[in-house]
């Protein structure tokens, strides 16, 4: 089953989304990882920093003159064990403004460091951390510390820039990319599911009037979506298609039923004749006098046909399966016989059914006289009752011509004959399938593999 335009576009637009979202997912979470990593550094370094002499001396008496060397002035700087660790400082600094590390100090308007102008508006990042924008546009992470004199240190670390070919973010889009096509493929194939199922039901009531049941209908049609539409348009189609077919019938079974009596009327004055005129009588008159039997054949079938369709017909009860079978078998057995020396058998075990035992004898009936006239002298026709499951089958197989493949789902129908019929009305089998629809089964045709027809009737099984 094709897939609509509407879906195939949607999926398609999703697989573009979704690459988009995962690469910008693996994007943003690579830049995060990398301020996380800046931020470690920075926090480490500051909790190293903050411990050593300097710190101690800026906060301490000498802390103007250890200022001016941190700021590049000259000057003293307090006790001589303090020279090295301002010129340390400013040699860190120095390194830092031309590598990824940041140090800054700031007394007043007064800034040392890795640049001469402090950041603007530090953001937060975290606890005790800022995210910083430096001169050069670049983005560092910095731990923060505040002297009680108000000096402001700032040490800190380059985020790196994030490169979208790098094997990491290929790593983390791919499996984001993986993730989310995991997830479209699942939504869609639950939707196409859904899809399918409401199409599919829609499809098996058209099937089911095509097979002669005129009630059935699409569900769900009071749903608003294009499958409530859809399946109140169908509704409408089929609730005037089985309007036209019982008017149709209708005016059929008046005909029929206004055209029996003169029917018998004119075959019992023709009789009446033929005794009349004895042996002069012309030959024509008992031709004629035979269609008029036929004809009113007929006109009993169809008549038949549609009392069972009306759910007339007799009385249900339990009977043997097997033994109906054997019944019918009987009345053809010698027929077929001295006929064309046919054989008829009937196989199976004692299967028990529930259902009107004058109809199923009428169906069995049809479908064995249909085996014995196609069946070709010599051939031989077998009958099996047997249980499957939840139905019990008879089936009908004979060495006759079979059917064509097209004939086969359409010969059930009313008037449709086969290529060999000769003599008939095509409504032997079609009451054969309207009396297992009547017991809530069904009527197939199959040729066989080694020449024939198989003619299967199932019923349901009666429950225990």
């Amino acid at each position: 089953m094709r897939a609509p335009a509407f879906l195939t576009t949607w999926l398609l637009t999703f697989a573009v989304a979704a690459s988009a979202a995962a690469m910008g997912g693996a994007l943003l979470l690579d830049r995060d990882l990398r301020r996380e990593r800046a931020g470690a550094a920075a926090r480490a370094e500051m909790d190293a920093f903050i411990d050593g002499k300097l710190v101690r001396q800026v906060e301490g008496t000498d802390a103007p003159a250890v200022m001016k060397g941190l700021v590049g002035q000259a000057g003293s700087h307090g006790a001589s064990d303090m020279t090295a660790e301002v010129a340390r400082f400013r040699a860190e600094s120095s390194q830092a403004a031309r590598g990824d590390r940041v140090f800054l100090y700031r007394r007043g308007a007064l800034v040392s460091g890795s640049q001469t102008v402090w950041p603007a508006e530090p953001r937060a990042f975290g606890q005790g951390l800022a995210r910083l924008r430096l001169v050069d546009g670049g983005e560092a992470i910095a731990a923060q510390h505040r002297f009680a004199n108000g000096d402001t240190l700032l040490i800190g670390r380059r985020v790196e820039q994030v490169d979208p070919l790098s094997g990491r973010v290929l790593r983390i889009g791919g499996l984001t990319l993986l993730g989310l096509i995991a997830a479209g493929g699942a939504i869609g194939w639950l939707f196409s599911i859904g899809y399918s199922r409401r199409l599919r039901a829609i499809t098996e009531a058209c099937e089911q009037v095509e097979a002669g049941r005129m009630s059935a209908r699409a569900p769900d049609a009071e749903r608003s979506d294009e499958f409530g539409l859809l399946a109140r348009n169908v509704n409408r189609m089929l609730d005037r298609v089985a309007r036209y077919v019982e008017g149709m019938r209708d005016v059929s079974d008046e005909i029929a039923h206004d055209l029996r009596t003169p029917l018998n009327r004119v075959q019992t004055r023709l009789l009446a004749v033929g005794e009349t005129l004895g042996p002069a009588r012309n030959p024509d008159l008992d031709l004629a006098t035979q269609d008029l039997r036929d004809l009113g054949r007929v006109i009993d079938d169809f008549l038949w046909l549609r009392e069972i369709e009306s759910g007339q017909g007799g009385e249900t009860s339990f009977f043997d399966l097997k033994a109906l079978a054997e019944q019918v078998a009987e009345d053809h057995a010698l027929l077929a016989h001295d006929a064309k020396s046919v054989t008829l058998t009937v196989e199976g075990e004692a299967t028990e059914v529930m259902g009107v035992k004058s109809l199923l004898i009428r169906a069995l009936d049809n479908i064995v006289g249909n085996a014995v006239k196609f069946t070709p002298a010599q051939g031989t026709i077998t009958v099996r009752a047997l249980r499957a499951g939840d139905t019990v089958e008879l089936v009908v197989e004979d060495t006759g011509p079979g059917l064509p493949d097209d004939l086969l789902s359409r010969a059930i129908q009313p008037g449709v004959r086969g290529p060999h019929a000769g003599a008939g009305h095509g409504l032997g089998l079609a009451i054969a399938a309207c009396v297992a629809r009547r017991h809530g089964g069904d009527v197939t045709l199959e040729n066989r593999a080694e020449g024939g027809l198989r003619v299967r009737l199932r019923l349901p099984a009666p429950r225990p």
